[in-house]
């Protein structure tokens, strides 16, 4: 054993007293948070990104096609005009709604040959691009909102569930909590240990491969790479 598995105990043994402290129940339920409200972000996210669409920015969009094609229809390639349409739009609108797939070809593909209207160009392709756009920032900001908000929700029940009148429930609850901080303590401490057995050869230097060499730890994880 040496400095290495010195420094990976003391970081087990904290994250262990971190997580007693904060108990199993309200790990996996801090777990579960993130869970539920990645679903509920998503879930969400469509309805609420249409309506700031429709609510603010669906005039900008119509006033910006009608400025381009003033006549209210165009004639020709499909590809021509909408290409013509997103290079007045933000390079990124187009970029991620591309990335995302939102164009519906086959909604538009009838009017192929025929005169393209303002308000069929809008709804088939510049709509759902901005609203991909809008999605994504939707998202993120129902994510982050949700998990706040279950967190404090799931911090609630975990007190009722561990407060002082359980007391088994509370030490075991505890017990478990240290249990599952050694778990997630060995796991990033894992890590450590592979990337330093994949460094020796790359390295390749003589007191880094006996430093290496001489953790217990270190060894230990080689030997579950082999």
């Amino acid at each position: 054993m040496n400095i290495i598995d010195i420094v990976f105990v003391i970081f087990v043994a904290i994250i262990a007293i971190i997580s007693a402290n904060k108990g199993f129940i309200l790990s996996l339920l801090n777990i579960a948070a993130y869970f539920i409200a990645g679903v509920l972000a998503k879930i969400f996210a469509s309805p609420v990104s249409e309506y700031v669409y429709t609510n603010y920015a669906y005039e900008k969009v119509m006033a910006k096609l009608n400025e381009i094609l003033p006549s209210g229809s165009v004639e020709g390639e499909i590809n021509t005009v909408i290409e013509g349409v997103f290079e007045s739009l933000p390079d990124f609108v187009y970029d991620l709604a591309n990335h995302f797939g939102v164009f519906n070809t086959e909604a538009i593909s009838g009017a192929i040959g025929s005169t393209l209207t303002v308000e069929l160009i809008e709804k088939n392709y510049v709509g759902p691009a901005v609203c991909s756009v809008i999605s994504v920032v939707v998202i993120v900001f129902l994510f982050i909102l949700f998990a706040i908000l279950l967190r404090i929700v799931f911090a609630f029940i975990n007190k009722l569930l561990t407060s002082k009148k359980h007391k088994i429930m509370r030490k075991t609850n505890m017990f478990l909590g240290a249990a599952l901080g050694v778990i997630k303590g060995v796991i990033p401490a894992g890590l450590v240990c592979a990337v330093l057995n994949i460094a020796v050869p790359a390295i390749n230097n003589a007191q880094f491969t006996d430093f290496v060499n001489g953790s217990y730890f270190c060894n230990l994880v080689a030997d579950i790479l082999k």
